[in-house]
């Protein structure tokens, strides 16, 4: 789908873990994701020795691009201190894109943000869609990119947030929404072992109870409620719905209820358990494909070579000259000495006299991706055609 950063946040969050959890978090979590934003809003255009108008056009599209940051994981994981204390660092404010966090009311079910925890950084998209609307990804689309344009206006830094993948991919892949265009993108995903997120996960259910989600469900319980649409469709709502029928009957004894109720809170866990692992496995089970870019003169094939040789990768070029046989001193092919026994695709196999586009381009870049894939290796994209 998308280049993403992995931070490994699982030391954070283990049983034996020997250092102060603020202390874990800053060196496990928050540095790392520090050093990965500032390089990423960091304009590097001034490090390089711009001698041609190519160049400067490449250059310019790539870094003139609007920034935006996401934040990613699966429910627990840190995601909204994370993404705060990103804020705050680099002068950011933040879009919810949590499916349940946009809606009104359920604060404790839906976990949102206390105002305390926002530490006076500006949330948009939480708690703002009424509780029994549809709100689909499209409008997730149409309303995060006028937040976005918004933000970007008072020269801060547009932070999306959430587990909800789904809003996210229609964001960034619909051509509707023109996002890849727009925008320069950085997403970071925060990683927990899955033994020890459902271990946190349970921890947090039964803090969320103590501070009153039963209650809470109750205010909007109704016997025959649709399950399927709006804020009633959190986790937490349809789990207690036996639990709440029970309650109101007063012929049912206290421990039979007590009993009915302790299993709610499980399924609750249970139920949190497979949308994390859901999540996790969407994320990993994905095959990855790695790109090499920047302007003419960079280093990018010596690059590439390097990690195609220490990853064991192969590559395939993208430079729109390069892919045509011959004039191989005037556009700079890699030699094949310099290819150190690293394969090749795409590389001066097109007829000179061609007209080869962007989308014959993208059919020959997939059937490669994928025979590459085949033989346990890691495709590697290179080239400064953007």
């Amino acid at each position: 789908m998308w280049p993403v950063h992995h931070i490994i946040a699982t030391d954070v969050f283990k049983e034996d873990r020997e250092e102060d959890i603020d202390e874990a978090w800053t060196n496990t979590v928050l540095q790392p994701c520090r050093d990965i934003v500032k390089r990423f809003l960091k304009c590097d255009r001034h490090n390089i020795i711009i001698e041609d108008k190519m160049n400067t056009f490449i250059n310019n599209e790539e870094f003139n691009k609007k920034k935006v940051i996401f934040i990613m994981g699966a429910t627990g994981t840190g995601k909204s201190r994370l993404s705060v204390d990103v804020a705050t660092h680099f002068r950011g404010e933040i879009i919810n894109s949590d499916k349940m966090q946009v809606y009104k009311g359920l604060e404790i079910v839906t976990n949102k943000i206390t105002h305390t925890e926002k530490q006076g950084v500006r949330h948009y998209l939480l708690g703002e869609i009424e509780p029994d609307s549809d709100f689909t990804a499209e409008d997730f689309c149409l309303q995060a990119v006028v937040y976005i344009e918004k933000i970007l206006k008072t020269q801060r830094v547009p932070i999306i947030v959430g587990g909800s993948n789904s809003y996210i991919e229609k964001l960034v892949e619909d051509p509707v929404f023109m996002f890849k265009y727009r925008y320069n993108s950085c997403f970071i995903w925060i990683d927990v072992e899955q033994s020890v997120l459902n271990r946190r996960v349970d921890m947090r259910v039964d803090q969320l109870v103590k501070a009153g989600l039963v209650d809470e469900v109750q205010h909007i319980f109704i016997p025959d409620a649709d399950y399927t649409k709006g804020i009633r469709r959190s986790i937490g709502v349809p789990e207690m719905d036996r639990y709440l029928r029970e309650e109101t009957n007063i012929d049912g004894d206290d421990e039979s209820k007590q009993m009915i109720r302790q299993a709610s809170i499980t399924s609750i866990k249970r139920n949190t358990h497979k949308m994390n692992t859901f999540i996790n496995n969407e994320e990993f089970n994905k095959k990855k494909v790695i790109f090499i870019m920047s302007a003419t003169g960079t280093g990018k094939s010596r690059l590439s070579v390097d990690v195609a040789t220490h990853f064991r990768g192969e590559i395939i070029n993208s430079n729109k000259m390069q892919v045509y046989k011959g004039l191989e001193i005037v556009t700079n092919k890699i030699t094949h000495t310099e290819k150190q026994g690293v394969r090749h695709y795409l590389l001066g196999k097109i007829e000179p006299d061609s007209d080869f586009t962007a989308e014959d381009f993208c059919l020959q870049a997939v059937v490669y991706i994928e025979k590459i894939l085949k033989t346990q290796r890691v495709p590697i994209i290179v080239g400064e055609s953007n």
